[in-house]
């Protein structure tokens, strides 16, 4: 089998749902059908998540297309999961479809027609989600590394900057495996990053292959800032394959926690963001920190200031849409979502 379809999956049957249903039809539709399979992960999803995945595999093999599925008994977080998907892969390529993205029609064509003529370590392609939508391309032209140095040294900065898991094809090799569960959110970057370093071969493809979901931002289930833990796969990536040497040239951005945390929770008071209880209280505690490590510095910081200014207007926004109304404007994931 060329390609695997993966999907890690927790408490959003109706969601996964979907994407199956959409993910069929591609497949279906597909000249390369017949090197097409599907694998789910479903990390001890607590709603009809099984449900569903037994309904739809059947639908699956009906369409004479492989597809498998595992289910741990808890949740073990997002990385474990896409660990998962990426060991009960049997395929010589994995891509990555997170349930709430959608796939572009003709991407699985695309996909594996790229890695028939390029046989990659890892492929990058387009995900069309502002600010990198088709007006302003995050890939503009396609390319491809045969090895990776510090001269090009970009193949491995754009995956970094932009790392969207649906974006990611990555090869089935051992090497990939190699990667520790550092509970960073970055799994896919781990792998990505230690295939193509030990493997050598990444294409970036100005293709788009997915978008996310139109309601995306109603089930946000990670800090805003989350990009600050990067730092920790990509040292472990680096060392493992020897290659410490690249760490300065790849200038591995760092996000000020304050202006996005106070962002993400004006967004939530204003109900534009639905939050789990865990993560609105971790961006709360973030705020707090951030602001007794000193307030006065943040003055010197525009967007800091701007969100300092927006955030207790977003409060009084909620506080009297509920006087109003009697409604509450926020909106709340159960606690072990």
């Amino acid at each position: 089998m060329k390609l695997t379809i993966a999907i890690p999956s927790y408490n959003r049957a109706k969601r996964l749902e979907k994407a199956l249903l959409d993910l069929c039809a591609e497949i279906n539709s597909s000249s390369n059908k017949t090197d097409v399979a599907v694998y789910v992960s479903n990390n001890g999803s607590k709603d009809d998540t099984a449900e569903v995945i037994a309904q739809w595999g059947k639908l699956f093999i009906e369409n004479g297309i492989p597809f498998s599925s595992r289910t741990a008994t808890s949740n073990q977080g997002f990385d474990a999961n896409v660990l998962a998907c990426y060991a009960g892969c049997n395929s010589e390529y994995v891509w990555f479809l997170s349930d709430d993205d959608n796939i572009i029609a003709g991407a699985v064509d695309v996909i594996i027609n790229d890695m028939k003529k390029y046989s990659p370590a890892v492929a990058f392609y387009n995900f069309d989600q502002a600010p990198y939508d088709r007006a302003q391309p995050y890939i503009k032209v396609s390319e491809y590394f045969d090895r990776i140095t510090a001269a090009n040294i970009i193949a491995l900065q754009k995956i970094i900057r932009w790392p969207k898991l649906t974006a990611l094809v990555i090869k089935n090799c051992v090497a990939g495996l190699q990667v520790l569960d550092d509970k960073s959110g970055f799994a896919h970057v781990s792998l990505a990053l230690q295939c193509g370093l030990s493997q050598g071969g990444i294409l970036h493809s100005s293709v788009f292959v997915a978008a996310p979901d139109a309601n995306y931002k109603d089930h946000i289930n990670f800090p805003p800032y989350i990009g600050n833990n990067l730092d920790i796969p990509i040292k472990w990536a680096l060392q493992a394959n020897n290659k410490m040497s690249l760490y300065k040239q790849l200038a591995i951005p760092y996000v000020d926690p304050l202006a996005p945390s106070l962002n993400t929770l004006g967004a939530y008071y204003r109900g534009r963001h639905v939050l789990t209880l865990p993560l609105k209280r971790e961006i709360w505690e973030t705020v707090q920190r951030e602001m007794r490590s000193g307030w006065i510095k943040r003055l010197r910081d525009w967007k800091s200031v701007k969100e300092l200014i927006k955030f207790p207007i977003s409060l009084a926004y909620g506080a009297g849409y509920t006087l109003i109304t009697g409604k509450k404007l926020t909106k709340d994931y159960p606690s072990d979502n």
